[in-house]
């Protein structure tokens, strides 16, 4: 953690934590559930079908970062899962075709994942 992120914003410090977490919790899942979340972000990066979260930068440029990197998208995805789950899975149900088959798949794994705990 950077140390502007301890002294400045709680905000910062928190989204910051959670999206390392997120890198750790990725370290953690099987290899079947990184194949299925794989496979999955293609047709969700080709749509764009992320969520963006502002902490240290604006939502948007989050949103790109993570359609970049499937890494920070499996990061700013545990964020997004532990502390937003409502908006989340309301996304998901806006979505259609291949994007919202693709985080059908990605939703379930995650969930595993926690051992089907979800967050509001």
């Amino acid at each position: 953690i950077y140390d502007f992120a301890i002294e400045g914003a709680r905000r910062t410090f928190y989204g910051l934590l959670l999206h390392e977490l997120g890198h750790a919790h990725e370290s953690r899942l099987s290899p079947d559930a990184r194949r299925v979340l794989e496979a999955a972000f293609d047709p969700i990066r080709r749509a764009g079908a992320v969520l963006g979260v502002e902490f240290l930068l604006d939502a948007e440029t989050r949103r790109i970062y993570q359609l970049r990197f499937f890494e920070e998208f499996l990061a700013e995805l545990y964020l997004i899962y532990t502390t937003q789950g409502t908006r989340l899975r309301e996304h998901v149900a806006s979505l259609s075709g291949d994007a919202r088959k693709a985080w059908d798949l990605v939703y379930a794994a995650f969930a595993d994942s926690f051992g089907g705990v979800e967050y509001p």
